[in-house]
């Protein structure tokens, strides 16, 4: 089985996202996509802004409309700091010896990766999968996805939230009702 992981905060989790897994399955002929919402960054200094449950849900309900889509709570659960390869070697448990799995990350994570915890532990263990995020220079050793890009960001949301501009049209509409029922990001 070929197993695409897209790790985040999700915080919310919008099209972005969505258009991202998708291109990456169809592209790379993936079997499943597995979201798996971090419990705390390592790398960013602000923590997130919604819940951790918050968060899950709305993972949960942008794709129980794709079958091939999952999501796993393991980084949440395990608690503390998220590190990658900690999530890959906890799913890795679940599937047989001859199962590959890609990462799939936006191009401004390539900056940094060589900083990722284990990262060339993580290299052995799974291939990258690089969505066009910022137009960078591209890395060798990477697969990309040839996309255009998607200008939209979980923190480009949360200030038009705040700031009551338009931003319903970048979430999925279940997101939309939910952030609304719930009075996220205000």
């Amino acid at each position: 089985m070929n197993i695409g992981i897209l790790g985040g905060s999700f915080d919310p989790i919008h099209n972005g996202h969505i258009k991202i897994a998708a291109s990456a399955k169809y592209y790379f002929n993936l079997d499943k996509i597995i979201f798996v919402p971090l419990n705390q960054p390592w790398l960013k200094k602000e923590k997130t802004h919604a819940s951790n449950n918050r968060r899950l849900d709305m993972c949960k309900l942008a794709i129980e409309k794709y079958e091939s889509f999952e999501v796993l709570d393991i980084d949440i659960k395990r608690g503390g700091i998220t590190y990658m390869i900690d999530t890959i070697e906890d799913i890795k448990k679940n599937y047989d010896k001859h199962s590959s799995f890609s990462i799939i990350i936006g191009d401004d994570n390539l900056e940094d990766i060589e900083q990722w915890k284990d990262f060339n532990r993580l290299s052995e263990l799974t291939d990258f999968i690089v969505a066009p995020r910022t137009n960078k220079n591209k890395k060798k050793g990477f697969n990309y996805l040839n996309v255009k890009h998607f200008e939209v960001s979980s923190s480009q949301i949360r200030r038009k939230i705040k700031k009551e501009e338009n931003w319903a049209s970048l979430v999925p509409e279940e997101i939309k009702k939910y952030i609304i029922e719930k009075k996220l990001y205000k």
